[in-house]
Formats: structure tokens, C-alpha cells, sequence
């Protein structure tokens, strides 16, 4: 049996299947996690790719900024 294709999602979608708010997700993207599209107010992304991301990054939210373990402070 083949693997399925991985579902692409948008913002709020992917926010709905990390169970975090949209608000994570463009701070995600803020901070450099990329989501591709048509433009740049329609972008996709797969629920593995974000995860993945947010291990890799230790990203987390910090006084209401995204935060990588490559940022000394909020704000990426």
C-alpha cells in the first residue's frame, strides 16, 4: 500500500491540528518556518513539516513573540 500525499493546510488549519491558535502559526512564520503558495496570503503547509519545524527550532512563545533556540530574545 502507498503512503498518502500529506495533506497541505492553511494557517488555520494547521493551527487546528497543532492545537495551538493561528496567532502560533504566523509567529511561526515570522520566525522563518516556511509555507508555500500562490502568495504570500495563501500559503500551505503539512502538520509534519510544522512539527518537525518546532522541534528543531525549540520554537516557543515568549511574552507574545515567537522564540527559536536561535534568538537570544522575543521576536525572532
Amino acid at each position: 500500500m502507498e503512503n498518502p500525499k500529506p495533506k497541505l493546510l492553511c494557517v488555520k488549519e494547521l493551527a487546528w491540528e497543532l492545537k495551538v491558535s493561528p496567532r502560533y502559526v504566523y509567529e511561526m512564520r515570522r520566525c522563518g518556518f516556511a509555507m508555500d503558495g500562490p502568495s504570500k496570503d495563501f500559503t500551505f503547509a503539512t502538520v509534519e513539516a510544522a512539527r518537525e519545524w518546532i522541534r528543531a527550532k525549540k520554537f516557543r512563545i515568549l511574552n507574545g513573540y515567537g522564540v527559536t533556540s536561535e534568538s537570544a530574545k522575543p521576536g525572532c
